[in-house]
Parts: C-alpha cells; structure tokens; sequence
C-alpha cells in the first residue's frame, strides 16, 4: 500500500491494485464502505467488504482504489471484489464463504461528515464527527419510506387541500401542511422536517412529524409529501397522512385510521 501527499492534505492511496486486463470479471455481492477514526493514532482506518458470496465464485482479486479529499470533505472509492463471471444456469454452492473484507489506515484527516462515492456514483455519507465506532455508509434515500408502505399503513390525503401550487422554494410548497403549529406551548409540540431525495425518481419526499397536540385522542400527526420541481417552481404532487393515538388500543402507535 502507498499514498501520497497531493494539493492540499488530499490522499490519494492504491491498494495492491489488481491487473485483470480482459478477464471476464462481476462482483458478486453488495459492495460496503465503512470508516473508523483513532485520533489517538492519528489514522482513520477504512473497511471494505462484499457481504454473502459463494465459496464457489472464483475470486480474481481486488482492484480498490481510495481518495480522500480534506478541503471538500470526499472519500471518493472506486474498484471492488473481483470475481470470474460464471456461465449462466452454473451451479454454485449456497454459502457465503466466498465473501471479502479489506481493512486499511489511512492518515487521519478530521472529524468530518465526509461525502462518499463509489466509482463515481454517490454512496451516501459517512458522519465521523460525534462517533468514534465503526460508521458505514449511509444513502441519501435511507430515510425515505417506501411506496408500498405509503399505499398500505398510510392515507392519501388531496394535495389540493394545502394550497398545492407552485412554490418558490421545497420548503414553502409543504409549509401550509405545518402551519398553526403548535396551537400553544403546552404538552410539549415538537416539530421535524425530513427531506430526501425520492429513489430513482425526479422528486422529493418531505416528512413531517408533529407531536404534542392537546387533543384527548391524537397525539401527534405525520405527514408524506411528494415534491417535484417545474419551470413555474416547487409543486406538492401528493400528500400521505397518519395519526399518533392518544388512548385506546392503538394508543402510542401510528395509525392511517381515526383514533377514538
């Protein structure tokens, strides 16, 4: 393993980079990055693994590649596990023995939030300035909440009732859905504002969650909003909605249906 010093406190460092030239190559597993600071060492030791492979798959090597970039607080990854592509109806056995791990040390740059891709395309975050465990990567869409579940443990609500119109900002296209709250100080009102990116989609998903209602049977409320951008602006598409019961069976939990 080698690095070097480049521009400003920026690493570039090659991991015994595979020559697999025209091999015929696939990676057989989920590719995951994760990070890990030791001030007291002044590294920051980085791991990479491919989960559940077959022991099966022959394995070709590993071609990994890490920069990491101080100034605009990147990890930029690129390679992976390398494995023989198989023939197809190929019969493999079913275990994971197959699978890699990589760990590495790399000069310790800061406790950053840093901005994670892998071969060129965005793989999330990796937060390292309040942990000091091991943290992996986290997509941009792990908070967004399924269109399966938003069409079973949720209710549709028009958007038309919120003003649905085109907006200048995200923020003042779902701002109608949270306005008036909270009524009063009393019973503690919280509000959180969520905002991800839709997976695989040209939108946005806001959350909203609002608790401490002084009403006897709901506590709290959760809004799902669908937020696409036009020419004319920010424009809410749809609206998802539940309730938080405040007594009754259902008591303390999320509910699509009315509490008693």
């Amino acid at each position: 393993m080698t690095y070097a010093k480049r521009f400003s406190r920026t690493f570039p460092v090659l991991l015994a980079a595979a020559s697999l030239g025209a091999v015929d190559i696939a990676s057989a597993g989920p590719f995951s990055i994760c990070a890990e600071r030791n001030e007291a060492a002044n590294e920051m030791v980085m791991k990479f693994g491919n989960g559940c492979v077959s022991s099966s798959i022959p394995y070709l090597g590993q071609d990994i590649k890490v920069e990491i970039d101080e100034n605009r607080a990147w990890i930029r990854v690129s390679g992976g596990f390398n494995y023989e592509k198989l023939s197809t109806g190929q019969i493999v056995t079913a275990d994971c023995a197959g699978g890699k791990r990589l760990e590495v040390k790399l000069p310790y740059t800061g406790a950053r939030l840093y901005s994670v891709s892998h071969n060129g395309n965005r793989a999330g975050t990796i937060d390292l300035t309040t942990s000091t465990g091991p943290v992996c990567t986290t997509p941009a869409s792990a908070g967004t909440i399924g269109e399966m579940s938003l069409r079973t443990e949720w209710k549709s609500t028009d958007p038309a009732k919120f003003v649905a119109k085109p907006a200048a900002s995200l923020t003042d296209a779902v701002a109608p859905i949270y306005s008036g709250h909270p009524e009063t100080s009393e019973g503690a009102p919280t509000l959180k504002l969520e905002v991800v990116p839709w997976p695989g989609q040209p939108a946005m998903q806001v959350r909203i969650t609002m608790m401490g209602y002084l009403d006897d049977s709901v506590s709290g409320e959760q809004f799902v909003a669908r937020v696409e951008e036009d020419e004319g602006g920010w424009v809410l598409k749809k609206v998802w909605s539940r309730n938080m019961c405040a007594r009754g069976v259902h008591a303390g939990q999320w509910t699509s249906n009315l509490c008693p």
